[in-house]
Formats: structure tokens, C-alpha cells, sequence
């Protein structure tokens, strides 16, 4: 049995991985995107601000590096098999999936918005939904 759960969480970690990298390059993309000026109306979806693209994908950056941390953590604290840090893994994956759902969330605006360069909004919308579900 104890084999089952280790592939479950190993699988589910892949996963999460996989998700991250996508919404790595999805919100990479999307600012390289914003330099170009490719979001003149982004100030409408989700939590971004009318400001310059380093303000406007400040707070992704910051949930990207914040999910890249939790799967580090979470890949120890299995591997480890540190029962001491269950209580904050299971809090930080509380907090990384509501971060995630938001970021899903403002990246779907784009779908709604009259802007260019959707598809580098869909990765990261598609990256935050694979992240999200791995939790």
C-alpha cells in the first residue's frame, strides 16, 4: 500500500511540475508580450492595475516563484517523510491553490478582453488550472 501512495505523490508532483513550467513560460510569454505593447486594455482583467507591464505582472511573477517554493517544499517534506512539517504543507497548499485559482482567474480575462497575444495568456491560464488541479 505504501508503494500506491508513493506513485500517487509522485505523480501528482510531476503534474504540478509540468503545470508550473507551463505557466512559467505562459507568463514570460505574456509579459515579453506586454513590452511590446500588446495589452492596452489588460488594466481590466482580474487584479492587474493600469501601470507599466513590471507592475502589471508583478503579482504573477511573485504566485510563479511562490509555487515554484511550495513544490520544493512539498517534494522534501514527501521525500523526507517529515511528519513535523505536515501542518505547513497543507497550509501553503491552501494558500498556493487560491493563488493559482486567482491567477487562472485573471488570465481568462484576456479570453473576455479586446487585446492581442491571447495565446500567451492561455499557456498561463492553462499552467494555473494544471497547478491548481495537482493540489
Amino acid at each position: 500500500m505504501a508503494d500506491s501512495n508513493a506513485t500517487i505523490i509522485t505523480v501528482t508532483l510531476a503534474f504540478a511540475g509540468v503545470g508550473w513550467l507551463v505557466l512559467l513560460s505562459g507568463v514570460g510569454a505574456s509579459q515579453s508580450h506586454c513590452v511590446a505593447g500588446g495589452y492596452d486594455v489588460a488594466s481590466s482583467a482580474g487584479y492587474f492595475i493600469p501601470g507599466s507591464c513590471s507592475q502589471l505582472f508583478g503579482y504573477a511573477w511573485w504566485i510563479v516563484f511562490l509555487q515554484a517554493g511550495v513544490l520544493i517544499l512539498c517534494t522534501v517534506g514527501f521525500t523526507r517523510d517529515l511528519m513535523m512539517w505536515r501542518s505547513m504543507l497543507i497550509g501553503l497548499l491552501a494558500i498556493a491553490t487560491v493563488l493559482m485559482q486567482d491567477t487562472a482567474n485573471s488570465f481568462l480575462t484576456f479570453e473576455h478582453a479586446a487585446v492581442s497575444g491571447r495565446s500567451q495568456a492561455q499557456a498561463a491560464l492553462a499552467g494555473a488550472i494544471m497547478s491548481a488541479m495537482a493540489k
